[in-house]
């Protein structure tokens, strides 16, 4: 058998396969969960000129959905509802939601009970801090994660999306509790 495995990656920004599947892992159900855009809709807008890059799916209109083959009023309507109905996404969802490759839900949670915060996140990319002191990013995705290139995604997402604040952890807290438990 043979034991050696490749991970070929497209290195073109503008290659369709890439954007398909960037959209596809960014409306996925575990991260923005847009019901009804699967990767052969994705690529029918794309070849229809209506999506060249992935938040120009906030952008659709009804007619443009409408245009679709194999789109009827109904399921134009259901897919336009879909993408309308998302506001706001807690803020390790967003992160992942940003679809750069390596920076999933579990970087998103790091970084969403390191800073809490969106504009506290933000802050810091922009300043070029290095986030290696988090246990879990690695220098490969501390250098991502402060690339122009992530930043301005990130901001680019946010136009259309509100990342909600994680809570503070209550790790280290002490409650007092006044009056009586009835157990």
């Amino acid at each position: 058998t043979n034991t050696n495995s490749y991970n070929l990656i497209c290195t073109n920004d503008t290659c369709k396969g890439k954007l398909v599947s960037r959209i596809e892992y960014m409306f996925s159900k575990k991260n923005i969960n847009v019901k009804g855009l699967s990767e052969q809709t994705i690529i029918k807008l794309i070849d229809k000129g209506f999506v060249n890059k992935p938040t120009d799916i906030f952008n659709l209109t009804l007619q443009q959905i409408k245009q679709l083959d194999g789109f009827a009023e109904k399921s134009s309507q259901n897919l336009f509802n879909e993408i309308k109905s998302v506001k706001e996404l807690p803020l390790e969802v967003f992160i992942s939601s940003i679809g750069f490759i390596d920076i999933g839900i579990n970087v998103g949670k790091l970084l969403a009970h390191t800073f809490h915060s969106y504009d506290k996140l933000y802050a810091i990319l922009t300043t070029k801090s290095d986030l290696t002191f988090i246990d879990g990013i690695g220098e490969k995705t501390a250098k991502k994660l402060i690339s122009d290139k992530f930043i301005s995604e990130m901001e680019e997402l946010r136009k259309y999306i509100t990342p909600i604040d994680n809570e503070i952890e209550t790790k280290n807290l002490s409650f007092v509790i006044t009056g009586t438990l009835s157990k």
